[in-house]
Protein backbone atom coordinates (compact mmCIF):
# COMPACT_ATOMS: atom_id res chain seq x y z
CA UNK A 1 0.00 0.00 0.00
CA UNK A 2 2.68 2.11 0.91
CA UNK A 3 4.89 1.74 -1.89
CA UNK A 4 1.63 2.07 -4.14
CA UNK A 5 1.03 5.58 -3.04
CA UNK A 6 4.70 6.54 -3.30
CA UNK A 7 4.18 5.60 -7.20
CA UNK A 8 1.45 7.39 -7.60
CA UNK A 9 2.70 10.29 -5.92
CA UNK A 10 6.17 10.48 -8.26
CA UNK A 11 3.61 9.97 -11.08
CA UNK A 12 2.09 12.97 -9.95
CA UNK A 13 5.39 15.10 -9.39
CA UNK A 14 6.87 13.96 -12.46
CA UNK A 15 3.43 14.86 -14.47
CA UNK A 16 3.51 18.08 -12.63
CA UNK A 17 7.38 19.27 -13.69
CA UNK A 18 6.65 18.17 -17.17
CA UNK A 19 3.68 19.94 -17.91
CA UNK A 20 5.18 23.04 -16.36
CA UNK A 21 8.48 23.02 -18.41
CA UNK A 22 7.21 22.34 -22.13
CA UNK A 23 2.94 22.76 -21.69
CA UNK A 24 2.36 19.23 -21.91
CA UNK A 25 4.37 16.62 -21.73
CA UNK A 26 4.75 13.31 -24.31
CA UNK A 27 2.86 11.08 -22.64
CA UNK A 28 -0.19 13.71 -22.09
CA UNK A 29 -0.54 14.05 -25.74
CA UNK A 30 -1.30 10.44 -26.04
CA UNK A 31 -2.77 9.90 -23.04
CA UNK A 32 -2.29 6.54 -21.09
CA UNK A 33 -5.24 4.86 -19.18
CA UNK A 34 -4.29 5.88 -15.64
CA UNK A 35 -5.48 9.33 -14.40
CA UNK A 36 -3.54 11.95 -12.75
CA UNK A 37 -5.09 11.80 -8.88
CA UNK A 38 -4.47 15.05 -8.01
CA UNK A 39 -6.48 16.94 -4.59
CA UNK A 40 -7.99 13.80 -4.29
CA UNK A 41 -9.91 13.96 -7.62
CA UNK A 42 -9.53 11.91 -10.83
CA UNK A 43 -8.86 14.01 -13.53
CA UNK A 44 -10.08 12.87 -16.99
CA UNK A 45 -9.51 14.49 -20.23
CA UNK A 46 -12.58 13.74 -21.94
CA UNK A 47 -16.57 12.46 -21.15
CA UNK A 48 -19.13 11.34 -22.18
CA UNK A 49 -23.21 10.97 -21.72
CA UNK A 50 -24.65 7.50 -21.74
CA UNK A 51 -22.07 5.50 -23.87
CA UNK A 52 -25.54 3.90 -26.33
CA UNK A 53 -26.32 3.63 -29.72
CA UNK A 54 -27.19 6.85 -31.88
CA UNK A 55 -26.54 10.02 -30.07
CA UNK A 56 -23.18 10.38 -28.14
CA UNK A 57 -21.84 14.09 -26.53
CA UNK A 58 -18.26 13.86 -25.93
CA UNK A 59 -16.96 17.14 -24.31
CA UNK A 60 -13.23 18.42 -23.69
CA UNK A 61 -12.53 19.25 -20.49
CA UNK A 62 -9.57 21.22 -21.81
CA UNK A 63 -9.92 25.09 -23.05
CA UNK A 64 -8.81 25.63 -26.91
CA UNK A 65 -9.36 28.00 -29.40
CA UNK A 66 -10.29 25.39 -31.40
CA UNK A 67 -10.61 21.20 -31.51
CA UNK A 68 -9.98 18.70 -33.74
CA UNK A 69 -12.35 15.24 -33.05
CA UNK A 70 -11.72 11.83 -34.44
CA UNK A 71 -13.82 8.46 -34.00
CA UNK A 72 -11.61 5.26 -34.55
CA UNK A 73 -12.69 1.66 -35.03
CA UNK A 74 -10.81 -1.48 -33.34
CA UNK A 75 -8.36 -1.47 -36.45
CA UNK A 76 -7.51 2.11 -36.08
CA UNK A 77 -9.51 3.62 -39.36
CA UNK A 78 -11.45 6.82 -38.89
CA UNK A 79 -15.13 6.26 -39.01
CA UNK A 80 -16.27 10.15 -39.10
CA UNK A 81 -18.82 10.97 -41.83
CA UNK A 82 -18.92 14.13 -44.11
CA UNK A 83 -20.76 16.64 -42.67
CA UNK A 84 -19.49 15.97 -38.88
CA UNK A 85 -18.43 18.85 -36.97
CA UNK A 86 -14.69 18.67 -35.17
CA UNK A 87 -13.84 22.08 -34.29
CA UNK A 88 -16.38 22.61 -30.59
CA UNK A 89 -15.51 21.62 -27.15
CA UNK A 90 -18.14 19.86 -27.52
CA UNK A 91 -18.62 17.35 -30.60
CA UNK A 92 -21.72 14.62 -30.47
CA UNK A 93 -21.56 11.71 -32.70
CA UNK A 94 -24.41 9.04 -33.52
CA UNK A 95 -22.97 5.07 -33.10
CA UNK A 96 -24.67 3.14 -35.69
CA UNK A 97 -23.04 -0.28 -35.00
CA UNK A 98 -21.97 -1.59 -31.48
CA UNK A 99 -18.34 -1.92 -31.08
CA UNK A 100 -15.63 -0.74 -29.37
CA UNK A 101 -14.17 2.78 -30.68
CA UNK A 102 -11.40 4.91 -29.35
CA UNK A 103 -12.43 8.93 -28.62
CA UNK A 104 -9.27 11.70 -29.50
CA UNK A 105 -9.34 15.06 -29.32
CA UNK A 106 -6.60 17.63 -29.95
CA UNK A 107 -6.02 21.21 -29.35
CA UNK A 108 -5.96 23.26 -32.88
CA UNK A 109 -2.30 24.40 -31.75
CA UNK A 110 -1.31 21.14 -31.26
CA UNK A 111 -0.73 21.41 -27.31
CA UNK A 112 -2.72 18.45 -26.31
CA UNK A 113 -3.83 15.33 -27.51
CA UNK A 114 -6.20 13.25 -25.41
CA UNK A 115 -7.75 9.65 -26.11
CA UNK A 116 -9.62 7.27 -24.41
CA UNK A 117 -11.60 3.68 -24.98
CA UNK A 118 -15.59 3.27 -25.43
CA UNK A 119 -17.62 0.43 -25.38
CA UNK A 120 -20.65 0.81 -27.46
CA UNK A 121 -23.45 -1.73 -26.40
CA UNK A 122 -25.70 -3.07 -28.63
CA UNK A 123 -28.43 -2.33 -25.86
CA UNK A 124 -28.48 -0.91 -22.69
CA UNK A 125 -28.87 -2.14 -18.84
CA UNK A 126 -28.27 -0.89 -15.70
CA UNK A 127 -27.46 -1.84 -12.38
CA UNK A 128 -27.39 1.02 -9.99
CA UNK A 129 -27.57 2.04 -6.28
CA UNK A 130 -27.06 4.88 -3.95
CA UNK A 131 -25.59 5.65 -0.60
CA UNK A 132 -25.53 7.88 1.76
CA UNK A 133 -22.92 9.42 0.30
CA UNK A 134 -22.02 7.78 -2.89
CA UNK A 135 -23.37 6.41 -5.92
CA UNK A 136 -22.22 2.96 -8.23
CA UNK A 137 -23.71 2.37 -11.40
CA UNK A 138 -22.81 -0.53 -13.89
CA UNK A 139 -23.32 -0.26 -17.45
CA UNK A 140 -23.59 -3.89 -17.74
CA UNK A 141 -24.21 -4.06 -21.55
CA UNK A 142 -21.13 -1.95 -21.70
CA UNK A 143 -18.48 -3.23 -19.49
CA UNK A 144 -18.10 -0.02 -17.40
CA UNK A 145 -18.71 -0.04 -13.20
CA UNK A 146 -18.59 3.76 -12.15
CA UNK A 147 -18.22 5.13 -8.74
CA UNK A 148 -18.36 9.13 -7.45
CA UNK A 149 -19.30 10.63 -4.66
CA UNK A 150 -17.15 10.98 -1.01
CA UNK A 151 -14.84 8.24 -0.58
CA UNK A 152 -15.49 8.08 3.39
CA UNK A 153 -13.81 4.56 4.45
CA UNK A 154 -12.94 3.98 0.75
CA UNK A 155 -16.15 3.38 -0.14
CA UNK A 156 -15.35 4.38 -3.67
CA UNK A 157 -13.02 1.12 -3.69
CA UNK A 158 -10.26 3.31 -4.49
CA UNK A 159 -7.29 4.27 -1.76
CA UNK A 160 -8.59 6.57 0.60
CA UNK A 161 -5.63 8.79 1.55
CA UNK A 162 -5.28 9.35 -1.75
CA UNK A 163 -8.62 9.81 -3.62
CA UNK A 164 -10.87 11.62 -0.74
CA UNK A 165 -14.09 11.89 -3.38
CA UNK A 166 -14.82 11.88 -6.99
CA UNK A 167 -16.41 14.66 -8.70
CA UNK A 168 -18.02 13.26 -11.57
CA UNK A 169 -18.80 9.08 -12.58
CA UNK A 170 -15.34 7.50 -12.98
CA UNK A 171 -14.52 4.41 -14.50
CA UNK A 172 -13.18 1.49 -11.62
CA UNK A 173 -10.47 0.27 -13.19
CA UNK A 174 -9.90 -3.59 -14.17
CA UNK A 175 -13.45 -4.61 -13.66
CA UNK A 176 -15.50 -5.04 -17.03
CA UNK A 177 -18.07 -7.34 -16.80
CA UNK A 178 -20.07 -5.80 -13.69
CA UNK A 179 -23.80 -7.55 -13.33
CA UNK A 180 -24.98 -6.06 -10.34
CA UNK A 181 -24.44 -3.61 -7.61
CA UNK A 182 -25.21 -2.16 -4.33
CA UNK A 183 -24.42 0.79 -1.88
CA UNK A 184 -25.27 0.55 1.79
CA UNK A 185 -24.11 3.34 4.18
CA UNK A 186 -21.40 3.08 4.08
CA UNK A 187 -20.36 0.04 1.95
CA UNK A 188 -20.52 -1.06 -1.26
CA UNK A 189 -21.18 -4.77 -3.33
CA UNK A 190 -20.66 -5.53 -6.88
CA UNK A 191 -21.01 -8.36 -8.80
CA UNK A 192 -18.37 -8.57 -11.62
CA UNK A 193 -17.40 -11.50 -13.88
CA UNK A 194 -18.55 -14.07 -11.10
CA UNK A 195 -17.40 -12.64 -7.89
CA UNK A 196 -19.22 -10.48 -5.41
CA UNK A 197 -16.65 -7.73 -4.69
CA UNK A 198 -16.88 -5.31 -1.58
CA UNK A 199 -15.45 -2.13 -0.18
CA UNK A 200 -16.10 0.55 2.41
CA UNK A 201 -16.71 0.52 6.00
CA UNK A 202 -16.88 -2.86 7.81
CA UNK A 203 -17.01 -2.68 11.34
CA UNK A 204 -20.05 -4.14 11.82
CA UNK A 205 -19.01 -7.25 9.12
CA UNK A 206 -21.28 -5.51 6.58
CA UNK A 207 -18.56 -6.63 3.95
CA UNK A 208 -18.66 -10.57 5.22
CA UNK A 209 -15.02 -10.72 5.27
CA UNK A 210 -14.65 -12.81 8.71
CA UNK A 211 -12.81 -10.61 10.23
CA UNK A 212 -13.24 -7.24 12.05
CA UNK A 213 -11.18 -5.12 9.59
CA UNK A 214 -12.48 -1.41 10.39
CA UNK A 215 -12.71 -0.52 6.35
CA UNK A 216 -11.26 -1.44 2.83
CA UNK A 217 -10.76 0.92 -0.06
CA UNK A 218 -9.67 -1.73 -2.47
CA UNK A 219 -12.58 -4.58 -3.64
CA UNK A 220 -12.20 -7.35 -2.04
CA UNK A 221 -13.65 -10.96 -3.13
CA UNK A 222 -16.22 -11.95 -0.28
CA UNK A 223 -16.28 -15.77 0.04
CA UNK A 224 -16.30 -18.63 2.89
CA UNK A 225 -18.62 -20.40 4.80
CA UNK A 226 -22.29 -20.89 2.94
CA UNK A 227 -21.80 -18.37 0.20
CA UNK A 228 -19.06 -20.71 -1.65
CA UNK A 229 -21.99 -22.78 -4.01
CA UNK A 230 -20.09 -24.68 -6.75
CA UNK A 231 -21.92 -24.84 -10.36
CA UNK A 232 -23.15 -21.05 -9.37
CA UNK A 233 -25.36 -19.54 -12.62
CA UNK A 234 -25.96 -16.12 -11.22
CA UNK A 235 -24.74 -14.15 -8.10
CA UNK A 236 -26.85 -11.34 -6.22
CA UNK A 237 -26.46 -8.50 -4.02
CA UNK A 238 -27.91 -5.61 -1.74
CA UNK A 239 -27.07 -3.62 0.65
CA UNK A 240 -28.70 -1.01 3.24
CA UNK A 241 -27.83 0.71 6.23
CA UNK A 242 -24.97 -1.70 7.72
CA UNK A 243 -26.46 -5.08 6.30
CA UNK A 244 -25.74 -7.06 3.14
CA UNK A 245 -27.75 -9.33 1.59
CA UNK A 246 -26.59 -12.23 -1.19
CA UNK A 247 -28.15 -14.73 -3.26
CA UNK A 248 -26.78 -17.60 -5.31
CA UNK A 249 -28.36 -19.13 -8.01
CA UNK A 250 -26.72 -22.57 -8.92
CA UNK A 251 -27.64 -26.07 -10.48
CA UNK A 252 -28.35 -29.30 -7.71
CA UNK A 253 -28.64 -31.81 -10.99
CA UNK A 254 -31.32 -30.90 -12.88
CA UNK A 255 -32.56 -28.30 -10.46
CA UNK A 256 -32.34 -24.78 -10.32
CA UNK A 257 -31.87 -23.60 -6.54
CA UNK A 258 -30.82 -20.09 -4.60
CA UNK A 259 -28.64 -19.91 -1.68
CA UNK A 260 -29.64 -16.60 0.55
CA UNK A 261 -26.78 -15.55 2.51
CA UNK A 262 -26.80 -12.50 5.21
CA UNK A 263 -24.16 -10.95 6.76
CA UNK A 264 -23.78 -7.44 9.05
CA UNK A 265 -25.87 -5.26 11.34
CA UNK A 266 -27.68 -8.25 13.40
CA UNK A 267 -29.65 -6.87 15.83
CA UNK A 268 -27.85 -7.24 18.99
CA UNK A 269 -25.18 -8.29 17.54
CA UNK A 270 -23.09 -8.22 13.91
CA UNK A 271 -22.52 -11.07 11.05
CA UNK A 272 -18.56 -10.76 10.14
CA UNK A 273 -19.24 -13.60 7.91
CA UNK A 274 -22.08 -14.57 5.45
CA UNK A 275 -24.61 -16.84 7.30
CA UNK A 276 -27.15 -18.67 5.39
CA UNK A 277 -31.13 -17.54 5.97
CA UNK A 278 -33.20 -20.02 7.27
CA UNK A 279 -35.13 -20.11 4.05
CA UNK A 280 -32.40 -21.72 2.00
CA UNK A 281 -31.99 -23.43 -0.98
CA UNK A 282 -35.75 -22.60 -2.17
CA UNK A 283 -35.99 -23.76 -5.97
CA UNK A 284 -35.33 -20.77 -8.19
CA UNK A 285 -38.67 -20.30 -10.56
CA UNK A 286 -36.53 -20.29 -13.73
CA UNK A 287 -32.61 -19.34 -14.27
CA UNK A 288 -33.67 -15.98 -16.22
CA UNK A 289 -35.89 -15.06 -14.05
CA UNK A 290 -33.49 -14.52 -11.00
CA UNK A 291 -33.91 -13.27 -7.62
CA UNK A 292 -35.25 -9.81 -6.20
CA UNK A 293 -33.28 -8.94 -3.13
CA UNK A 294 -34.09 -5.14 -1.72
CA UNK A 295 -32.05 -3.94 1.70
CA UNK A 296 -33.73 -1.09 3.42
CA UNK A 297 -32.32 0.69 6.66
CA UNK A 298 -31.44 -2.27 8.37
CA UNK A 299 -34.49 -4.88 7.00
CA UNK A 300 -34.45 -7.11 4.33
CA UNK A 301 -36.83 -8.59 1.18
CA UNK A 302 -36.07 -10.80 -1.05
CA UNK A 303 -37.99 -12.91 -3.65
CA UNK A 304 -36.27 -16.64 -5.02
CA UNK A 305 -39.11 -19.01 -4.98
CA UNK A 306 -40.90 -19.98 -7.57
CA UNK A 307 -44.45 -18.94 -6.16
CA UNK A 308 -43.47 -15.06 -6.52
CA UNK A 309 -43.34 -15.43 -2.14
CA UNK A 310 -41.57 -12.44 -1.27
CA UNK A 311 -39.53 -12.74 2.73
CA UNK A 312 -38.68 -9.87 4.62
CA UNK A 313 -36.49 -9.73 7.85
CA UNK A 314 -34.99 -7.23 9.98
CA UNK A 315 -35.97 -4.01 12.34
CA UNK A 316 -39.46 -3.65 12.05
CA UNK A 317 -40.41 -0.93 14.43
CA UNK A 318 -42.29 0.56 11.69
CA UNK A 319 -43.88 -1.78 9.96
CA UNK A 320 -41.08 -1.96 7.54
CA UNK A 321 -41.32 -6.11 7.14
CA UNK A 322 -44.47 -5.75 5.83
CA UNK A 323 -45.66 -8.53 8.42
CA UNK A 324 -46.21 -8.78 12.44
CA UNK A 325 -42.37 -9.94 13.54
CA UNK A 326 -43.38 -13.71 13.06
CA UNK A 327 -46.44 -13.76 14.14
CA UNK A 328 -50.03 -13.75 13.26
CA UNK A 329 -51.62 -12.21 16.29
CA UNK A 330 -53.62 -8.41 16.19
CA UNK A 331 -50.57 -5.71 16.07
CA UNK A 332 -52.80 -3.66 17.83
CA UNK A 333 -53.11 -6.26 20.87
CA UNK A 334 -49.69 -7.01 20.79
CA UNK A 335 -48.00 -4.03 20.29
CA UNK A 336 -44.35 -5.92 21.37
CA UNK A 337 -44.09 -7.98 18.49
CA UNK A 338 -43.75 -5.40 16.47
CA UNK A 339 -39.82 -4.76 17.16
CA UNK A 340 -37.27 -6.69 15.38
CA UNK A 341 -37.33 -10.11 13.66
CA UNK A 342 -34.08 -11.79 12.25
CA UNK A 343 -35.77 -14.56 10.96
CA UNK A 344 -37.16 -14.39 7.43
CA UNK A 345 -40.53 -15.01 6.75
CA UNK A 346 -43.28 -14.66 3.98
CA UNK A 347 -45.12 -10.92 3.12
CA UNK A 348 -48.31 -11.29 3.32
CA UNK A 349 -50.61 -8.68 1.31
CA UNK A 350 -54.61 -8.00 2.80
CA UNK A 351 -56.72 -11.17 2.42
CA UNK A 352 -60.64 -10.49 2.99
CA UNK A 353 -60.01 -7.37 4.88
CA UNK A 354 -62.53 -5.13 2.99
CA UNK A 355 -64.80 -7.27 2.58
CA UNK A 356 -67.38 -5.09 4.93
CA UNK A 357 -67.02 -1.97 3.09
CA UNK A 358 -70.57 -1.34 1.95
CA UNK A 359 -69.98 1.40 -0.63
CA UNK A 360 -67.72 -0.57 -2.41
CA UNK A 361 -68.83 -4.15 -1.77
CA UNK A 362 -65.23 -6.04 -3.43
CA UNK A 363 -63.48 -8.87 -1.77
CA UNK A 364 -60.04 -8.15 -1.53
CA UNK A 365 -57.75 -11.69 -1.98
CA UNK A 366 -54.39 -11.85 -0.63
CA UNK A 367 -51.89 -13.30 -3.38
CA UNK A 368 -48.11 -12.57 -2.69
CA UNK A 369 -47.04 -12.31 -6.39
CA UNK A 370 -44.36 -9.55 -6.15
CA UNK A 371 -42.89 -8.74 -9.63
CA UNK A 372 -40.13 -5.70 -7.52
CA UNK A 373 -39.09 -4.92 -4.28
CA UNK A 374 -37.48 -1.28 -3.54
CA UNK A 375 -36.61 -0.60 0.23
CA UNK A 376 -36.49 3.20 1.46
CA UNK A 377 -35.13 4.11 5.47
CA UNK A 378 -38.08 2.59 6.66
CA UNK A 379 -41.08 1.85 3.90
CA UNK A 380 -41.04 -0.69 1.21
CA UNK A 381 -42.63 -0.30 -2.55
CA UNK A 382 -43.36 -3.38 -4.44
CA UNK A 383 -44.97 -4.08 -8.41
CA UNK A 384 -47.07 -6.59 -7.50
CA UNK A 385 -48.85 -9.15 -10.36
CA UNK A 386 -52.19 -8.59 -9.92
CA UNK A 387 -53.84 -12.25 -10.99
CA UNK A 388 -57.15 -13.60 -12.08
CA UNK A 389 -57.03 -16.63 -10.52
CA UNK A 390 -56.72 -16.27 -6.14
CA UNK A 391 -53.90 -18.80 -4.99
CA UNK A 392 -56.41 -20.26 -2.63
CA UNK A 393 -58.39 -21.17 -5.63
CA UNK A 394 -61.54 -19.44 -4.99
CA UNK A 395 -61.22 -17.01 -8.00
CA UNK A 396 -60.07 -13.75 -7.44
CA UNK A 397 -62.67 -10.36 -7.90
CA UNK A 398 -59.41 -7.81 -7.57
CA UNK A 399 -58.62 -7.90 -11.12
CA UNK A 400 -60.01 -8.53 -14.27
CA UNK A 401 -56.19 -8.67 -16.44
CA UNK A 402 -52.45 -9.77 -15.58
CA UNK A 403 -50.80 -6.77 -14.74
CA UNK A 404 -48.91 -4.86 -12.13
CA UNK A 405 -49.59 -2.12 -9.78
CA UNK A 406 -47.52 -0.02 -6.68
CA UNK A 407 -48.08 -2.03 -3.46
CA UNK A 408 -46.49 0.13 -0.30
CA UNK A 409 -45.93 -0.35 3.39
CA UNK A 410 -43.95 1.00 6.33
CA UNK A 411 -42.91 4.32 7.55
CA UNK A 412 -45.61 7.17 6.05
CA UNK A 413 -44.54 9.86 8.81
CA UNK A 414 -43.09 12.26 5.70
CA UNK A 415 -45.98 11.00 2.89
CA UNK A 416 -43.59 8.44 1.38
CA UNK A 417 -46.13 6.18 0.64
CA UNK A 418 -48.07 8.21 -1.70
CA UNK A 419 -51.28 8.37 0.28
CA UNK A 420 -54.07 11.33 0.20
CA UNK A 421 -54.95 11.00 3.67
CA UNK A 422 -54.02 12.66 7.21
CA UNK A 423 -50.93 13.26 9.00
CA UNK A 424 -52.43 10.72 11.49
CA UNK A 425 -51.41 7.20 9.30
CA UNK A 426 -47.92 6.92 10.52
CA UNK A 427 -47.91 3.95 9.12
CA UNK A 428 -49.05 0.85 7.30
CA UNK A 429 -48.54 -2.63 8.26
CA UNK A 430 -49.53 -4.66 5.29
CA UNK A 431 -48.89 -3.85 1.49
CA UNK A 432 -51.01 -1.92 0.27
CA UNK A 433 -52.49 -0.76 -2.84
CA UNK A 434 -50.96 2.51 -3.54
CA UNK A 435 -53.24 2.86 -6.93
CA UNK A 436 -55.06 0.54 -8.45
CA UNK A 437 -53.31 0.13 -12.48
CA UNK A 438 -56.57 -1.43 -13.36
CA UNK A 439 -60.06 0.19 -13.15
CA UNK A 440 -60.91 4.04 -12.67
CA UNK A 441 -62.28 3.82 -8.83
CA UNK A 442 -62.56 7.46 -6.97
CA UNK A 443 -60.64 7.54 -4.19
CA UNK A 444 -63.51 8.41 -1.78
CA UNK A 445 -65.23 5.33 -2.43
CA UNK A 446 -61.42 3.03 -2.53
CA UNK A 447 -61.27 1.45 0.61
CA UNK A 448 -58.05 2.00 0.55
CA UNK A 449 -58.19 5.60 0.10
CA UNK A 450 -55.69 6.11 -2.61
CA UNK A 451 -54.56 8.45 -5.16
CA UNK A 452 -56.78 7.20 -8.44
CA UNK A 453 -53.76 7.27 -11.19
CA UNK A 454 -54.67 4.57 -13.97
CA UNK A 455 -51.40 3.34 -15.24
CA UNK A 456 -49.66 0.23 -15.35
CA UNK A 457 -46.32 0.32 -13.14
CA UNK A 458 -43.08 -0.75 -14.68
CA UNK A 459 -40.16 0.18 -12.30
CA UNK A 460 -40.20 1.58 -9.22
CA UNK A 461 -37.91 3.37 -6.40
CA UNK A 462 -37.24 4.08 -2.69
CA UNK A 463 -34.59 7.02 -1.58
CA UNK A 464 -34.55 8.11 2.28
CA UNK A 465 -38.20 8.93 2.46
CA UNK A 466 -39.29 9.44 -1.39
CA UNK A 467 -40.61 7.21 -3.73
CA UNK A 468 -40.74 7.01 -7.41
CA UNK A 469 -42.56 5.06 -10.10
CA UNK A 470 -42.42 4.73 -14.15
CA UNK A 471 -45.18 3.79 -15.94
CA UNK A 472 -45.74 1.66 -19.12
CA UNK A 473 -46.03 5.15 -21.09
CA UNK A 474 -42.69 6.85 -19.57
CA UNK A 475 -44.13 8.81 -17.05
CA UNK A 476 -42.63 9.04 -14.17
CA UNK A 477 -44.61 9.70 -10.99
CA UNK A 478 -42.98 10.80 -7.56
CA UNK A 479 -44.42 11.14 -4.36
CA UNK A 480 -43.14 11.76 -0.37
CA UNK A 481 -39.92 14.12 1.24
CA UNK A 482 -39.01 16.80 -1.11
CA UNK A 483 -36.96 19.47 1.03
CA UNK A 484 -33.97 18.75 -1.19
CA UNK A 485 -35.93 18.37 -4.82
CA UNK A 486 -35.52 14.80 -4.62
CA UNK A 487 -39.14 15.03 -6.39
CA UNK A 488 -37.78 17.91 -8.95
CA UNK A 489 -39.72 21.18 -8.46
CA UNK A 490 -41.83 20.61 -10.75
CA UNK A 491 -45.22 21.90 -9.34
CA UNK A 492 -44.35 21.58 -5.74
CA UNK A 493 -45.30 23.90 -3.59
CA UNK A 494 -45.01 21.83 -0.07
CA UNK A 495 -41.53 19.82 1.16
CA UNK A 496 -43.78 17.23 1.91
CA UNK A 497 -46.27 15.36 -0.43
CA UNK A 498 -48.73 13.03 0.65
CA UNK A 499 -49.86 12.56 -3.22
CA UNK A 500 -48.68 10.95 -6.30
CA UNK A 501 -47.68 13.49 -9.13
CA UNK A 502 -46.02 13.65 -12.45
CA UNK A 503 -42.15 14.61 -13.09
CA UNK A 504 -41.36 16.28 -15.90
CA UNK A 505 -39.10 15.03 -18.39
CA UNK A 506 -35.77 16.68 -18.39
CA UNK A 507 -35.66 19.72 -20.67
CA UNK A 508 -35.68 18.99 -24.46
CA UNK A 509 -36.78 14.93 -23.88
CA UNK A 510 -40.08 14.31 -25.26
CA UNK A 511 -39.78 10.27 -24.99
CA UNK A 512 -40.02 10.32 -21.17
CA UNK A 513 -38.83 8.20 -19.06
CA UNK A 514 -37.43 3.98 -18.99
CA UNK A 515 -36.32 3.42 -15.49
CA UNK A 516 -35.78 5.16 -11.97
CA UNK A 517 -33.22 4.94 -8.96
CA UNK A 518 -33.09 6.25 -5.66
CA UNK A 519 -31.28 6.08 -2.34
CA UNK A 520 -30.61 8.66 0.82
CA UNK A 521 -32.44 12.25 -0.94
CA UNK A 522 -31.54 11.66 -4.49
CA UNK A 523 -32.55 10.25 -7.58
CA UNK A 524 -31.72 9.02 -10.80
CA UNK A 525 -34.12 7.94 -14.18
CA UNK A 526 -33.04 6.70 -17.53
CA UNK A 527 -35.07 8.78 -19.77
CA UNK A 528 -36.02 8.23 -23.37
CA UNK A 529 -33.49 9.41 -24.93
CA UNK A 530 -30.72 7.01 -23.45
CA UNK A 531 -29.12 9.10 -21.49
CA UNK A 532 -29.25 8.83 -17.32
CA UNK A 533 -30.49 12.04 -15.60
CA UNK A 534 -30.04 12.86 -11.71
CA UNK A 535 -31.27 15.75 -8.95
CA UNK A 536 -31.53 16.41 -5.31
CA UNK A 537 -29.12 16.35 -2.57
CA UNK A 538 -25.90 17.56 -3.84
CA UNK A 539 -24.39 18.24 -0.54
CA UNK A 540 -20.39 18.29 -1.29
CA UNK A 541 -21.19 17.47 -4.84
CA UNK A 542 -22.31 13.96 -4.64
CA UNK A 543 -24.72 14.07 -7.10
CA UNK A 544 -21.57 13.65 -9.90
CA UNK A 545 -22.57 16.95 -11.86
CA UNK A 546 -19.95 19.08 -11.52
CA UNK A 547 -22.29 21.87 -9.51
CA UNK A 548 -21.80 23.72 -6.27
CA UNK A 549 -25.09 23.93 -5.02
CA UNK A 550 -26.44 22.08 -2.41
CA UNK A 551 -29.48 20.91 -4.62
CA UNK A 552 -30.24 20.53 -7.60
CA UNK A 553 -33.73 20.90 -8.46
CA UNK A 554 -34.20 19.66 -12.04
CA UNK A 555 -32.83 16.36 -14.07
CA UNK A 556 -29.80 16.99 -14.88
CA UNK A 557 -27.87 14.56 -16.99
CA UNK A 558 -24.52 12.79 -15.79
CA UNK A 559 -21.64 12.97 -17.79
CA UNK A 560 -19.07 10.18 -17.53
CA UNK A 561 -15.33 10.49 -17.24
CA UNK A 562 -13.64 8.39 -20.17
CA UNK A 563 -10.74 7.03 -18.16
CA UNK A 564 -10.34 5.31 -15.61
CA UNK A 565 -9.90 6.07 -11.17
CA UNK A 566 -6.92 3.96 -9.68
Amino acid sequence: MVLRRMLILLVCALWVISCSSSGGSQNDKVSSSSPVISDGIAVSYIQHDTLKLGKVTFISKEDASSYKWDVQDSTGKSVLKKGDITDKKEFMYTFDTQGVYTVIVSSSDGSFTHKGIVNIPKSQSFSIDLGSNHTIIGDINSGNLYVYGINNKGVLCVDVLEVKSISTPALLEDYNKPFMTAAGKEHTLFVNDGYIYGCGDNSKGQLGLGEAVSYKDTPTVISGGSHSVSNALDKYVAAGGDLSVTAINYRDGKSAKVRLSSFGFNDKGYRFQPVSLTKEDPPARDHKFGVLLSVGNNFSLLRATGSYNAFSFGVNNLWQLGRVAGQTQDPDKYPNLNQTDMESNIIYTPYGEEMSHTSFPRTYFQNNYFGTLSSGDNFSISIKKEIKDDPEGSGSQWSDLNTYALYVWGDNSQGQLGFNTTSKDKFVRRPTALFNALSSIPAETDPNKVTPIQDEMIYSAAGKAHGLAVSKKGILYGWGNNDKYQLTDDGVSNKVNNKVFEIKNPTGVLSGYKQVWAGGDRSIALAGDGNLYTWGDNTQGILGVQNSAEYVSKPVKLMFDIRPVK
